[in-house]
Formats: structure tokens, sequence, C-alpha cells
């Protein structure tokens, strides 16, 4: 019994020791001791989390930056060649400040007569350019007047030149010198025909397509009105030989002239951008393909077709700007011209064509042929 009694007092005593909370402190002591490991752990991941989110902010930042740099320079390249196109074909603004030169008797050879001229197109531009022949010998000693430029024979040839998509006619002045002064190789009593296009030198308005076609119009029945009976010959360089064509292309233009000359002159705006940039990765030749982003077309192979005179190539072999299997694919192209004559310059370049052997002889048998 003293056994049964001793077993019951302490399981008595053992209850009264868990209702009095005499091992609470140790419990609150363990679950302290679980926190305080938890919130270490916690903190630890919660660092360890704020890292790779930084780390993985950076990674994506700069992957943005490695795309979007590029691809805003893209965008930034195609948005320029659509609105600014024309800034990029027309450069009259090249030379520097060559839009502000006067002609005055410093700039021609005393050698030649030069009169500065105006012409207006039907849509109100008015067109500045220059009319230069060689001196007769009586004019060396007898003063001229202001209708001296036209005293010429009805049978002397008369040429209007098309410049190309810079400066302006004043630079083009060793040209027509050339043309004009050589003693023997020069065609003879020769008279040229220099305007400009509307946004060139001293003429109004800006440069377009549409514009410039107006323009060669504009200039072919100026010279026409000037020079009633005599042969007239167009000459086209480069853009102006795209200017050229389209007028050479009308028909009532082909019964008056007697015969056209292209020097270094490309097939289409849409060859020449995949010509400048051919970098696939340039985004340039494909807008040009595009109708609606590509506004000045001038589609010179097309257009050759419809010309029937007689055409004379100038083609440079080294031209480092319009490659000379364009000018091949012109002259191919020319099927309904009267005849076509081929003269290619050897180690000539885009711009010094005029300055090569034969360049003289070339154009004044052809002018022989055709009067």
């Amino acid at each position: 019994m003293s056994g049964i009694a001793i077993s019951t007092r302490a399981n008595r005593q053992f209850r009264s020791i868990l209702q009095h909370n005499y091992f609470k402190p140790l419990c609150i002591l363990k679950n302290a001791n679980q926190k305080k490991l938890f919130d270490h752990k916690r903190a630890t991941f919660t660092s360890w989390s704020a890292q790779e989110a930084a780390i993985q902010f950076s990674l994506t930042k700069l992957g943005l930056i490695a795309v979007g740099v590029p691809l805003a320079v893209y965008v930034y390249k195609c948005t320029m060649l659509v609105l600014f196109q024309n800034k990029l074909i027309y450069v009259p603004y090249l030379p520097p400040g060559s839009r502000q030169v006067q002609l005055d008797n410093t700039l021609v050879d005393q050698r030649m007569l030069c009169k500065k001229v105006n012409v207006w197109t039907q849509d109100g531009c008015k067109l500045a350019g220059i009319i230069v022949r060689a001196k007769k010998s009586k004019e060396f000693q007898a003063g001229l007047d202001e209708t001296s430029w036209r005293d010429i024979d009805d049978n002397d040839p008369v040429m209007i030149y098309f410049q190309g998509n810079a400066g302006t006619m004043l630079t083009r002045l060793p040209v027509f010198e050339r043309l004009l002064l050589h003693q023997t190789k020069s065609t003879p009593n020769l008279t040229i025909a220099g305007i400009g296009y509307r946004g060139y030198w001293l003429s109004t308005g800006h440069p377009f397509e549409k514009g410039l076609q107006r323009d060669a119009l504009a200039i072919f029945d100026f010279v026409r009105q000037q020079f009633p009976k005599n042969p007239l010959y167009l000459y086209g360089h480069s853009l102006g030989g795209a200017v050229m064509l389209y007028l050479a292309s009308h028909p009532h233009v082909q019964r008056e002239v007697k015969g056209i000359i292209l020097e270094n002159t490309f097939t289409s705006m849409q060859d020449m951008a995949a010509t400048l940039y051919p970098q696939s990765w340039l985004p340039y030749k494909y807008l040009a393909r595009s109708p609606y982003i590509l506004r000045s077309r001038w589609e010179s192979e097309k257009r050759i077709r419809a010309v029937t005179t007689p055409i004379l190539f100038l083609s440079s072999v080294d031209d480092e700007i319009i490659p000379q299997s364009q000018m091949m694919r012109l002259r191919d192209n020319a099927i309904n011209a009267k005849f076509t004559t081929w003269i290619e310059f050897h180690n000539a370049l885009h711009m010094n064509t005029y300055m090569q052997d034969g360049y003289l002889e070339a154009i004044k048998q052809f002018i022989d042929k055709t009067l």
C-alpha cells in the first residue's frame, strides 16, 4: 500500500508542476532559438534573393542595351532615308557656298561669251543658268550687247547640258571651256545652254523628281524659243543623264533633237541604293524597292527604250560612283535608238571624263555624223 501511495503522490506533484508551467521557460528558450535560427536563415535567403535579382536585372538591362541600341540606330537610318531622301539625292549645297556665287567676268575665260538667263517653269519656279559659246574673231574687238549670245548661224549646233546632283553650272565652266575652246578638236560654232534645276545655284524651289522633270521641259522650250532653227543636242551627266532621258523620251522632243549624249549615268535610283550600300544588314537597298518609300526613282533603264534619236555613250571604266555595268545596261536597252555609239575611257573617274583623250573627238564626230 505504501508503494502505491508514493506513486500516487508523485503523479500529483508532476501534474502540479505542469499546471504551474515550471518547464515553460525551457520551451520559450527552445522556441526563441528556433526563431532566431529561422530569422537568420530568412535574412540569408533574402540577401541571396536580392543579389540574384540585382544580377538578373543587370543582365536584362545589358541585353536590352545590346539589342536596343543597334535596333534604334537601324530604325533611325530608315527614318532618315524616308524623311530626308531628297537631301541625300540632290545636293546643290555642295561644294559649300556654291549657291551664293555670282557670275562675273573673273570666272569666265575671256575667249568665251557667257550670258546669265532665267527660265520660268509652269509651276512658278525661276531657273537660273548660263548660255556660253566661243567668241567670234570680230567679237574680241567689237563691243557686245545684250543680244550677242543669240548671234549665231541657223546651222550652228546648240547643246542643252544637264548637270549632275551637286554644284552649279558655274562649276561646269571647265567642261564648257574644253568643249568650246580647243583649237582643233572642239565642235565648231557650238553653243551650250546650261540651266540649273530648281533649288540649284540661284534657282528657286526645292529639287524632287517631278520638279526636275518639269524643269527639263521648261528648259527645252526656252532653248528652242531662243534658237528656233538650230539643230539641238541633249547632254546629260550622272543625274543629268536621267533628267535628259526623261526629256528625250517625249515624242515632240525627239522630233526636234538630232542626238543625245549620255555620260556616266545610272540605270535607276534603286540600283544606285544597292550599289552605294551593298551590305545586307543595311536597310537602304530594301527600302528602295518600295515605291511608297523611295520617291525619286529615275528609272532610266526603262525610259531609254522609248528614245529613238541617236545616242552617244561616254563611259568611264573606273567610275568610282556609278559602275560601268549600269551604263552597259542602258546601252543594251536602247533598242529603238536610230544608232548608238559606245566610247569608254580607261583610268577615267566619274567627274574627269571630259579631260580624257578622245573625249572631244567622240563628241565632234557624233555631231558631224548627225547634223
